[in-house]
């Protein structure tokens, strides 16, 4: 379950060292980042609306892997939809991630959850928005909490190694490091690190030509932590951009609300 995994893997991540005060930004090297920024930023897929209508779902956890068909629906800086459907494209769980929080429904035994991002925050200690997620998702940069703008005018660390760019900063002992190609200015790879033994990689792989745009069609989140560890992959085998799409939520009216540790066991 692609974007329930990766927030629950985010929140998890970020709840680990408990409360912290905030800090200064840590730089290590002078070296001006904004220009890799800028041509990061400007290499990033950018779409007003994506849709893989075909997808496959892989879940490894707690020695059990689960797999399933799916649709996944993007209205940047919105809403992320992604419908679950095991069987003959019938719809058994939904979830519905926009800039208020995340809602997942479970279908079949007529279930749901949500949590706003202020709950994560609390969760957390670390101010986790809807930008967050998408960027994490979608192979953009980001920072937890801050804006794009944050990224341009704040120094980052820059180290080179051959064919290789490595953009990283340190805030509220998190760690952001981006792995980035340098010959297309494009992200191979984001770990959020929390310590020596907590950290949350995502790679995308498998650049394709999806319609115009160049977009990885592999995505995989592999959390490792002190309290557990999981891997969450997406394949994408069909994606247009810039189409109409449906991201009305589902009316949880006829659903029994639960908390999501029931639905997600963490």
């Amino acid at each position: 379950m692609f974007t329930i995994a990766g927030m629950a893997m985010l929140v998890v991540l970020l709840s680990l060292t408990g409360c912290h005060t905030k800090k200064k930004v840590v730089v290590t090297d002078t070296n001006p980042s904004g220009r890799l920024v800028e041509r990061v930023m400007a290499a990033e897929p950018h779409f007003r609306t994506a849709v893989a209508s075909r997808a496959r779902l892989v879940l490894n956890y707690q020695q059990r892997e689960v797999s399933a068909n799916a649709t996944i629906n993007i209205v940047t800086d919105s809403a992320i939809v992604v419908s679950v459907q095991p069987f003959l494209g019938v719809e058994l769980v939904r979830i519905e991630l926009s800039k208020q929080g995340v809602t997942l429904v479970d279908k079949l035994n007529r279930r749901y959850c949500s949590m706003t991002f202020e709950q994560m925050t609390g969760k957390s200690n670390y101010r986790v928005t809807y930008h967050d997620i998408e960027s994490l998702l979608t192979s953009r940069l980001f920072a937890v909490g801050h804006d794009s703008n944050w990224l341009r005018t704040t120094p980052l660390t820059i180290r080179q190694e051959g064919e290789v760019a490595y953009l990283s900063f340190s805030e509220q002992q998190l760690r952001h490091l981006f792995t980035i190609d340098n010959a297309t200015a494009r992200i191979s790879a984001t770990t959020l690190q929390l310590g020596s033994e907590n950290q949350l990689i995502t790679s995308y792989t498998n650049l394709q030509q999806f319609s115009d745009r160049l977009f990885p069609a592999n995505v995989q989140l592999r959390l490792d932590s002190r309290r557990l560890s999981a891997t969450c992959s997406v394949i994408l085998q069909s994606v247009s951009f810039d189409t109409n799409v449906n991201v009305a939520p589902v009316n949880t009216a006829k659903y029994n609300k639960v908390d999501l540790s029931t639905i997600v066991p963490m």
